[in-house]
């Protein structure tokens, strides 16, 4: 049997058609994410992270920094990681400012504070049990707190 269809029919399958392309996406793609302080802080210190990688590649490539000495090589890092440490919190606050969000100052500091707050407290307790150990000699506990007070004080007031 055959059989036509009707205005009607017709005009509803392309409405239905309309409803299956974009127009169902565009809600999705343009609203912020659900844990948006959690994406501009990972964004934040991926960027810081990325930075201080290349920075670091570039300086060994132009023979400032030699793999032989992993001192200068280790201190360099540190240095550039807390020179990005500009550009992340920058990069944070400037993703969540884009959602038109006004908390934006708590994003830049949890951006200075959560992946460097979690690398320092790792290597404390790594060093800390090689205190422990009466053979070998852990990072010096002087080390540690510069180490400490170049983070909480460049590090944080560059965010």
């Amino acid at each position: 049997m055959l059989t036509i269809a009707s205005h009607d029919q017709l005009e509803s399958k392309d409405e239905a058609h309309e409803e299956t392309g974009w127009k169902l996406l565009h809600g999705d793609v343009f609203r912020p994410p659900l844990n948006l302080e959690m994406v501009c802080v990972c964004a934040g210190s991926g960027l810081q992270m990325l930075g201080t990688t290349l920075a670091t590649m570039i300086f060994a490539l132009l023979g400032f920094l030699f793999h032989s000495n992993l001192g200068l090589l280790m201190t360099a890092m540190v240095l550039l990681w807390l020179l990005m440490s500009f550009f992340g919190g920058y990069s944070s606050a400037r993703l969540r400012r884009m959602f038109k969000t006004t908390e934006w100052k708590r994003s830049a500091l949890k951006t200075a504070l959560l992946l460097p707050g979690i690398l320092l407290s790792v290597f404390f307790a790594v060093s800390t049990l090689i205190w422990g150990e009466i053979l070998s000699s852990g990072v010096p506990f002087g080390t540690m707190l510069a180490l400490s007070i170049l983070w909480f004080g460049v590090s944080t007031l560059l965010q």
